[in-house]
């Protein structure tokens, strides 16, 4: 199969990060994009490589001049349904960035539409695709330090955004839990059956929502995970893929900024070493939808699929709202 050709939506911010991936991909190229910003539009053509006349402030316009087989959605949350229905309708297939859509309700419009157009779409749950989540990943599933029980996760970062995040009511729980949500379920092999949430906004917080949580799931294979996040720590924060520990029946697995150990009873403590592969992150989720294609199969973290980590989001927010446990979809 010759490369596939893109159109990206969505220059600024989180689309530089794919546009970088996309600088020579070898299974696809970056021939169009769209965004409404003049000035970031034609700084990030310039910088890439993309000459003007692919340049395009309206996604509509793109869609009807340039043949592409994929749109990469980079856009805000709220208009994700709207530019996933016009790639469908032009005939693209879609990687988009995550959450699939702001609200349960436009994610499931958007796999219904994906569904009757005959299109596949892929949501971009990065994090799964990294040495550190698939050396994880092998661990637990040989079960090398027995069954799991029961799991930690602390995850503690104080960016500050400025834009769409800083005005979102639960920001940590909508943009960025749902990386640590999906790579609970990834790890885990398993589905979420409840969640009791604890949403709060600490005082010295430059978000206008709530940017703290805790929080229990309990999984469909017994192990319950509890979740300590917050977007405004003061210091000692820690990486973006958060400190995990996974106590088993046989020993603990801990990973601590990014590096994984494994401990069992008074023994010494070893570091397992990463797995190393050649594409991750952006790079990897734009080959694996180019390898389901080329298979005529769905991608990992296909839109259906991922309807059950954003679901995690959802009910998480019903359970914040509600001061109770809720039954996850």
């Amino acid at each position: 199969m010759n490369k596939l050709k893109a159109i990206q939506a969505g220059a600024g911010g989180f689309g530089n990060a794919w546009l970088n991936a996309m600088k020579e991909h070898p299974d696809g190229k970056v021939i169009a994009l769209v965004d409404t910003n003049k000035e970031t539009l034609h700084r990030q053509a310039a910088c890439y490589g993309i000459e003007k006349n692919h340049c395009y402030t309206s996604l509509s316009e793109a869609l009807e001049k340039e043949k592409a087989d994929i749109l990469i959605n980079v856009t805000p949350p709220q208009f994700h349904k709207e530019v996933c229905l016009q790639a469908f309708e032009a005939g693209l297939h879609v990687i988009t960035e995550k959450p699939l859509a702001d609200t349960m309700e436009s994610a499931q419009e958007i796999v219904k539409e994906a569904e009757k157009k005959k299109k596949k779409i892929m949501v971009s749950q990065n994090y799964r695709f990294t040495p550190w989540a698939w050396t994880l990943k092998d661990i637990l599933a040989k079960k090398t330090a027995g069954r799991t029980g029961y799991v930690n996760v602390l995850f503690q970062k104080g960016p500050k955004f400025g834009g769409f995040r800083e005005e979102m009511p639960y920001p940590l729980l909508i943009d960025m839990s749902i990386h640590h949500f999906d790579l609970m379920r990834f790890f885990l092999n398993s589905d979420p059956v409840e969640v009791y949430t604890k949403s709060y906004k600490p005082d010295w917080s430059w978000f206008k929502g709530d940017p703290s949580v805790n929080l229990i799931f309990v999984f469909k294979n017994g192990v319950v995970c509890s979740y300590n996040a917050s977007w405004v720590a003061g210091g000692i924060e820690t990486t973006w893929n958060g400190e995990w520990r996974f106590d088993c029946s046989s020993g603990t697995l801990l990973s601590r900024d990014d590096r994984i150990f494994l401990g069992s009873g008074t023994e010494k403590i070893e570091e397992i070493k990463l797995q190393s592969f050649n594409l991750t992150g952006q790079q990897y989720t734009f080959h694996e939808m180019a390898q389901a294609l080329r298979e005529k199969r769905e991608p990992e973290t296909n839109a259906k699929d991922n309807l059950k980590s954003l679901g995690m989001v959802f009910a998480a927010i019903e359970s914040a709202k509600k001061h109770r446990v809720v039954k996850c979809a």
